[in-house]
């Protein structure tokens, strides 16, 4: 039996390795696994279903509901074995399948190599790089891995003029955005684009400011590779999204700002791997490096590693990944870690997650089908009794933790920070959300009192009315809230 981890709330401000920063900022999860009593299951089964019918009876959404013991008998089944669409709640099945294809000991290796006069990046769908939660959380910059890459490139060439940066990642034809996502869409945060090198969410942040009649902006990431072309006028808060060109050297503002605002925007950029290329430039000339100036891509299946000299790696490990795509639902992890534990495309890595799935977890045939990583394609369909069996056979793993302790904390952490916050359910119920047009999902464990893991569950909202998200939420919560007090005794199981 592993060691049992105990609720911390406190936020860790150093980097002491990846692993020690997503042990720390997760621990409030601190979850153990242990067995629960045999359920009287139609006590349980009655007053869920009673909780759902009512629910149901006001409105046109249909409710899912599955509930497991540790030792993966069904308490709970409601419509358990019907496919429903699960919004982000796939970032739950996009973890399993991690685990099961590259592990929880596994590290993305990013590398730079010298090769002559040029310096060439190569990735390996890291989507962590200059995130700036991490970065915050543990105290370094935004730029600090390439500030290291940097320091090391300038020592190797010294006065050596540098000619090139390249930036080697996987070529297309994998569109970098999945198919289902729709195109009026591919500007927002949420469907920012993933490829083999991503960086900073792979968006810009602009924050806008007028002085003396003119509006003026700042963008984050910054380099002077980046040209930043101000078509801003003053007048009504509404800026438009950000547009690069094809190559990243210039991005173009239009719109209007007031004269006084805190208004931040933040654009998806197409070229993820040249944004990192131009940003990782000027981090090269801050360090002193001679650099002629020159950027561009390459794909990385054309280049020799024998024929360069590795002088800086980057190696992040999986958890940090999950930590971050769960925890904060960002949808360009999840879809880096499908696309890194799958064959790198859409279509064969949705095929090999469905297939490790069934394997692994022992799900039945046709329970679930993939389409991408995030739950963002409306596409995805899972039952809540696969969703159950997963999260009961990740906890079978050794390495079990590096999922549970993604998950976010109700009342404590993330989009669960005010829900079931009051005693004694805060701390105590681990959910993923789930939310996009018409679904409305929650997944995850339920802790007894010694913050061990009692319970898994899941709750899936389709058919959600435009502005019911609420009212969904509510019966999320009042289920999980039942299952607290049969864990606790308060509710006869």
């Amino acid at each position: 039996m592993e060691d049992r981890l105990h609720f911390r709330f406190e936020t860790v401000c150093r980097w002491i390795g990846v692993v020690a920063v997503i042990t720390g900022l997760v621990a409030s999860a601190g979850a153990q696994k242990t067995s629960t009593e045999p359920a009287t299951k139609p006590s349980l089964q009655q007053r869920v279903a009673s909780l759902i019918a009512k629910y149901e009876g006001s409105g046109k959404a249909i409710v899912g509901a599955s509930v497991r013991d540790m030792g993966g008998r069904e308490l709970v089944a409601v419509r358990d074995d019907r496919l429903f669409v699960p919004a982000s709640n796939q970032k739950i099945l996009t973890s399993a399948f991690a685990l099961t294809e590259l592990g929880g000991e596994f590290k993305f290796d990013t590398r730079v190599y010298a090769r002559g006069s040029e310096i060439v990046i190569v990735g390996d769908f890291d989507p962590t790089l200059g995130d700036p939660i991490i970065a915050e959380a543990t105290g370094r910059g935004t730029y600090a891995d390439l500030d290291a890459w940097a320091a090391a490139a300038a020592r190797r060439f010294g006065q050596r003029p540098i000619s090139a940066v390249v930036v080697a990642s996987r070529a297309d034809p994998n569109p970098r955005r999945h198919p289902d996502w729709p195109a009026n869409q591919h500007r927002t945060t949420y469907a920012a684009p993933v490829c083999s090198l991503n960086f900073a969410n792979n968006r810009i942040r602009t924050t806008f400011d007028a002085e003396a009649g003119r509006a003026r902006l700042e963008l984050s990431p910054a380099s002077r590779f980046i040209e930043v072309v101000n078509k801003l006028k003053l007048g009504g808060n509404a800026p438009w999204p950000l547009e690069p060109n094809e190559d990243m050297s210039a991005v173009t503002q239009r719109g209007t700002i007031k004269a006084s605002t805190t208004t931040v925007t933040e654009t998806a950029i197409d070229k993820p791997d040249l944004l990192l290329g131009r940003v990782f430039a000027e981090r090269l000339v801050r360090a002193g490096g001679t650099f002629s100036g020159q950027i561009r891509s390459q794909n990385a299946s054309a280049f020799d590693a024998s024929k360069a000299s590795l002088i800086a790696t980057t190696r992040r490990p999986l958890q940090a990944a999950l930590w971050r795509m769960n925890k904060h639902s960002l949808n360009m992890a999840a879809e880096a870690v499908l696309l890194r534990a799958g064959d790198g495309t859409w279509a064969g890595s949705a095929k090999a997650m469905s297939a490790s799935l069934v394997q692994s977890y022992g799900l039945a045939v046709g329970s679930l089908v993939v389409s991408d990583g995030s739950g963002l394609s409306a596409n995805n369909r899972v039952s809540p009794s696969a969703m159950t069996a997963t999260l009961v056979g990740v906890l079978d793993r050794d390495d079990w933790q590096v999922v549970v302790n993604a998950l976010p904390v109700a009342g404590v952490e993330s989009r669960m920070r005010k829900r079931l916050s009051d005693r004694p359910y805060r701390g105590r119920v681990l959910a993923k959300t789930g939310h996009i047009q018409g679904a409305q999902c929650l997944s995850g464990y339920i802790l007894n009192p010694d913050n061990e893991v009692a319970l898994a569950y899941s709750v899936l909202v389709n058919r959600v009315p435009a502005g019911h998200g609420p009212t969904a939420q509510a019966v999320h919560d009042n289920i999980c809230r039942l299952l607290v007090d049969v864990v606790d005794g308060r509710q006869r199981r």
